[in-house]
């Protein structure tokens, strides 16, 4: 313990990386789908502070005439401000609905953190998980944990009902991708006690639903993120 603490004492403060694995935005398109921007009122008691709005060049909240930012007011009060993130809702010809969004640490590392204490801290059941490769041209599988959720929430249609959704994500950074998150804390903790240095980590996030409790969206979320993963 001495050892350590003397260590410490002499050990020079961490070299922040500028460079990230990911790009930052998501692309306006993805094979057959067309992304569309998320907007969130700013107004904290307006429904719509929570449950997002189409960019449609609109200004101002649709239900409340308050501010809109692609931000929702529970990012911005949990997420370090300097924190990057980028949410599209993209939607094909046949009405298929992903969800998608990229979210980049700044300095600080609580800017990403497990997935499912954020499914299950919203309400949400979470029914089945699993970890897939997709498969990926001209290199190895990439690794993708996959969530199955069941929520009570509103249809597209406004009515009440229980929600069936399949959450995808994987974490990049540091010239690593991995779909756990204690592989992530390993690799961030390697990196600053051997070489002092401090990776931008990227979170990247599929969201769709499935057809029931015993239904999955495997197939349609491998396809979306083969044709994503080379763009980002």
């Amino acid at each position: 313990m001495a050892g350590t603490a003397i260590a410490l004492t002499f050990q020079k403060e961490p070299v922040i990386s500028d460079r990230t694995d990911i790009r930052l935005e998501l692309p306006e398109t993805v094979g057959d789908y067309r992304g569309s921007n998320r907007l969130f009122c700013q107004k904290e008691l307006c429904p719509v502070s929570t449950r997002p709005v189409e960019d449609n060049g609109r200004k101002t909240c649709p239900k409340c005439g308050s501010a809109l930012d692609h931000l929702s007011l529970a990012e911005k009060r949990f997420l370090p401000p300097d924190t990057v993130v980028s949410q599209k809702r993209y939607e094909n010809q046949r009405g298929d609905i992903i969800l998608a969004s990229i979210v980049t640490t700044g300095r600080e590392r609580k800017s990403i953190h497990r997935p499912e204490t954020c499914l299950t801290a919203q309400g949400g059941a979470i029914e089945h998980s699993r970890t897939v490769m997709v498969p990926l041209a001209g290199r190895a599988g990439l690794p993708v944990r996959i969530v199955d959720v069941r929520s009570t929430g509103r249809n597209p249609g406004g009515e009440p009902g229980t929600l069936f959704v399949s959450y995808a994500y994987w974490f990049s950074g540091g010239g690593h991708e991995t779909a756990s998150d204690l592989s992530r804390m390993f690799r961030m903790s390697a990196d600053r006690a051997l070489h002092n240095m401090v990776s931008r980590w990227s979170y990247v996030a599929i969201v769709t639903d499935r057809p029931s409790v015993s239904g999955n969206s495997d197939g349609r979320i491998k396809a979306f993120i083969g044709d994503l993963y080379p763009l980002v």
